[in-house]
């Protein structure tokens, strides 16, 4: 039985890429950009929870 992922704000998500070590690097318009390595993230920034897709960061 599989569980439902939860809905996240954005601020929620910047708080685990950061603390899993990716840095800020900048912000186009509502899209804010982390990387870490080789590896980069969007985290689209708006006033309101992300779509379960989002919740998932694979890391």
């Amino acid at each position: 039985m599989s569980k439902e992922l939860p809905s996240l704000t954005p601020n929620k998500i910047i708080q685990i890429l950061e603390k899993i070590g990716f840095q800020f690097l900048r912000q186009t318009e509502s899209h804010k950009i982390f990387v870490k390595d080789e590896h980069l993230v969007i985290v689209p920034f708006h006033n309101r929870d992300l779509k379960k897709r989002y919740s998932c960061l694979n890391y």
